[in-house]
């Protein structure tokens, strides 16, 4: 019975980059046959300079895809991608052979295909997903890297129980790499468009960009995700050794440094939705509003994701661990903002609170609140 459902799920595993290189293709079809990528508005704006005034109205839209992979020969290059993945699909589900090989291709050109659409941005995850997890056949999902992944966005309880049991801190540092990878580039590419837009406002760059979907790229901006990969390793050092030294020897709290290390950097996987970022643009002055909102989002959702899986590993309550990480995270910051955010160049985006009297006066807030907590005992 659990061989049979074991196989269930592999079938299903395998089925998923099919399904997603189907709607790949679906992506890249249209967008050759409309010459634009498929795009969705909040609404019609009156013209193209009522977008960059700065008291424009909330305004925004969503592009499945970039113009410039809609020129040319581009798109029929998109198609043979997509029917790559295809193909490598369907010999992963019936000849299951070179798994390695074909999931890994799978991955590369899921990845790829983002910039045409992605198969409406599912295509790419689902294609993505399932060559992922492919690539480490025979492994059951939840021993899989791409599986813990999925785990630790999900907060699962289980998932950090079984990691208060073992250290996987090699696996931890992969995840931050790829997930600084993707932020990287997610919000590299939008920075350097959003900074374009506010430093040229031509009618015809906005029109482009705002109304035509066109993302603009430059050598400039290889440095970003490289600079985001070295930077994400040490502060996520520096958060593991902060927690450790708070947890463990102020909070009566039973961990070693691995499980901890290990918990933070799977609690990092939501920073990797970061990019999707440059897929949506807004009218000026928002335009540095929805990366800011991507970011508090992503990482509020990486702080839930923090508090449940220390408080397994630790042993402690809710409101224990939450302490914990708002004391934690209040001296992160403070780090952060003063030794790391002046390291990173004008295409990763310097998310602070101003003035900094307010941010000294929050971040003095939360390490009150989390000092109250140290050495005080659980409730039987």
């Amino acid at each position: 019975m659990k061989k049979h459902l074991e196989e269930q799920k592999r079938s299903i595993i395998l089925l998923l980059p099919f399904v997603g290189s189907l709607l790949i293709l679906l992506n890249i079809f249209t967008t050759a046959l409309i010459g634009t990528p498929v795009m969705i508005f909040s609404s019609s704006p009156d013209s193209v300079e009522a977008l960059t005034k700065n008291l424009s109205p909330m305004w925004g839209r969503i592009a499945f895809g970039f113009s410039n992979y809609a020129e040319g020969n581009l798109p029929a290059i998109g198609i043979v991608l997509a029917a790559v993945i295809l193909y490598f699909s369907l010999t992963l589900y019936l000849r299951p052979r070179y798994e390695r090989f074909l999931s890994f291709i799978i991955m590369v050109f899921s990845f790829v295909s983002l910039f045409y659409g992605g198969g409406f941005l599912i295509g790419s995850i689902l294609a993505f997903i399932g060559g992922a997890l492919a690539f480490q056949t025979p492994m059951k999902i939840e021993n899989s890297l791409i599986g813990k992944l999925l785990l630790s966005l999900r907060a699962s309880r289980k998932f950090f129980q079984r990691l208060a049991e073992e250290a996987a801190v090699k696996e931890a540092a992969m995840v931050i790499l790829f997930v600084n990878l993707l932020s990287g580039i997610g919000n590299a590419l939008y920075m350097f468009n959003a900074n374009g837009l506010i430093n040229n406002l031509s009618s015809e760059s906005a029109f482009e960009t705002l109304l035509n979907g066109r993302i603009n790229m430059d050598i400039a901006l290889v440095p970003a995700p490289i600079t985001m990969m070295g930077l994400g390793i040490i502060k996520w050092m520096v958060l593991s050794i902060l927690i450790f030294v708070i947890g463990v020897k102020f909070f009566d709290a039973a961990s070693s440094l691995g499980r901890i290390a290990t918990v933070a950097g799977f609690a990092y996987a939501p920073i990797s939705l970061q990019i999707f970022t440059p897929f949506v643009f807004t009218s000026s002055p928002f335009l540095l509003i929805w990366p800011m909102a991507v970011f508090i989002v992503t990482n509020l959702w990486m702080a839930i994701v923090l508090v449940i899986g220390l408080q397994q590993i630790l042993r402690v309550s809710f409101t224990k661990s939450l302490a914990l990480v708002a004391l934690c995270g209040a001296i992160y910051e403070l780090i952060d903002t003063t030794i790391f955010l002046p390291m990173v160049n004008q295409y990763i985006p310097k998310f602070q609170i101003q003035p900094n009297d307010v941010m000294l006066l929050i971040v003095s807030a939360f390490i009150i609140v989390g000092l109250f907590f140290i050495g005080s005992k659980e409730r039987s």
